[in-house]
């Protein structure tokens, strides 16, 4: 089995059953392509959905074991020398994957495949860590992204990033050190537009706070053989964005308390732009962005 493509479920009726027709219109060599899904122990119609396609299989969870482990148990369910994990409200941009089936038939062996948007000049074989993530901007934070070498995923501890959230993204800077690695020369994966403003994990403004989860997974790159230079890069993609996401997870609820400035603080310390931005952003009482926003939301409803 050259491929498995595995999709991690949890109440994800509203769009699974377009997102597995999408897959099974696709073009792979499906003598060499197996779909399984992994559900999180769903309490909706999930399960019944993947049950009416005799093609898939299903592993059901007793419990909800977190987002982290369930992408785990992914990789020890799957069959396939790669695994593509792809969201359950994400869908495949082309049916024609023939260049995929190229690169994982092919004798050569890589760590990550990436399949996403990037702004590469240069496509095909990436002979260091380094220029993968330059190459994909840093888009594996997408985890429908990735197409990821299961055995290396095996032989590494995955349970080092349970409970961040980003396990697909920790493992994959790992793993892009074992081996070479590849950028396809298409973006292949897009995100369900309905889906983007309903996360689950942004309510209430916790998206700020699984953020923080993937810089800390960022200081320990330099334990795994990046340079400082990397190391600081991967920071400042992450803090480019926060001085916006700081005040709209304030508009949804989020109370900044001591221990998030403290880790807020030493994460991003050294750049001077913390101090005279985010950190100002961070101690501005939370109702006042709560009433802005809520009167934000009322002048463009009567406007």
């Amino acid at each position: 089995m050259l491929l498995t493509i595995g999709i991690p479920v949890y109440n994800s009726e509203k769009f699974l059953e377009k997102v597995i027709k999408n897959i099974s219109l696709a073009n792979f060599d499906w003598k060499n392509v197996e779909i399984i899904v992994s559900d999180n122990n769903s309490t909706d119609s999930s399960c019944n959905i993947v049950e009416k396609y005799s093609n898939i299989k299903l592993y059901r969870h007793d419990e909800n074991v977190g987002y982290d482990r369930n992408i785990d148990r992914i990789f020890r369910y799957a069959q396939g020398r790669y695994v593509w994990t792809i969201g359950s409200d994400d869908l495949l941009t082309t049916q024609d994957v023939s260049e995929i089936n190229t690169i994982i038939s092919s004798k050569d062996s890589f760590s990550v495949i990436f399949a996403g948007e990037s702004k590469a000049e240069k496509y095909g074989v990436m002979n260091s860590a380094d220029s993968f993530l330059y190459a994909s901007d840093f888009r594996s934070g997408f985890i429908s992204n990735n197409i990821i070498n299961k055995n290396l995923w095996l032989k590494s501890n995955s349970s080092e990033f349970y409970d961040t959230g980003w396990i697909h993204f920790g493992m994959v800077l790992k793993l892009l050190l074992e081996e070479p690695s590849y950028i396809l020369n298409k973006c292949y994966v897009t995100e369900i537009e309905e889906s983007k403003h309903n996360k689950s994990w942004i309510k209430g403004g916790q998206g700020l706070l699984i953020g923080l989860n993937l810089v800390e997974i960022f200081h320990r790159i330099d334990f795994y053989g990046y340079s400082l230079e990397m190391r600081k890069m991967c920071k400042l993609v992450i803090r480019r964005s926060y001085p916006n996401f700081i005040i709209y997870s304030k508009c949804l609820g989020l109370k900044i308390n001591l221990k998030i400035l403290k880790n807020f603080i030493s994460l991003f310390k050294e750049f001077p732009s913390f101090w005279l931005i985010d950190f100002p952003i961070l101690i501005i009482p939370g109702f006042i962005f709560v009433s802005l926003f809520k009167s934000y939301k009322l002048i463009k409803k009567y406007a």
